[in-house]
């Protein structure tokens, strides 16, 4: 199975209490240290659309802008950025272990939910 023909990307996942109080938190400890949060959602390959426990990621983009600002123009109030090798590593993991990841998040500061221009593009995949 690859990540295009998972059952949860077509939608109507459904996430527990649980996992989404741990989103709110995280987007709340995010907020109070003005920067995006960002993490990813699990749930058992039995139930594809369950989505049951929520991993936050640290947000780098600080570190980033910080040793190079032309290149990371933006700051962590409007950017996100992972350790991605530790991000595929616990995608590679979770498939082992029968507990994939099914979705990755982030939030926005004092904006609205919606796709920005660099949310777009990293979803096309260059499409």
């Amino acid at each position: 199975m690859t990540w295009d023909d998972s059952p949860w990307t077509a939608g109507g996942l459904r996430i527990t209490r649980t996992a989404l109080a741990q989103v709110e938190r995280d987007a709340a400890e995010g907020y109070l240290a003005e920067q995006e949060a960002c993490g990813y959602l699990v749930g058992p390959s039995s139930d594809p659309l369950l989505c049951d426990r929520a991993v936050s990621l640290e947000n780098i983009a600080k570190e980033l802008h910080e040793a190079d600002p032309r290149t990371f123009c933006l700051e962590p109030r409007s950017f996100f950025a992972f350790r991605e090798r530790s991000f595929d590593v616990a995608v590679e993991d979770g498939l082992d272990r029968g507990t994939p990841v099914k979705v990755l998040y982030h939030s926005h500061l004092d904006a609205g939910a919606y796709l920005s221009g660099t949310d777009e593009a990293v979803l096309s995949r260059g499409a």
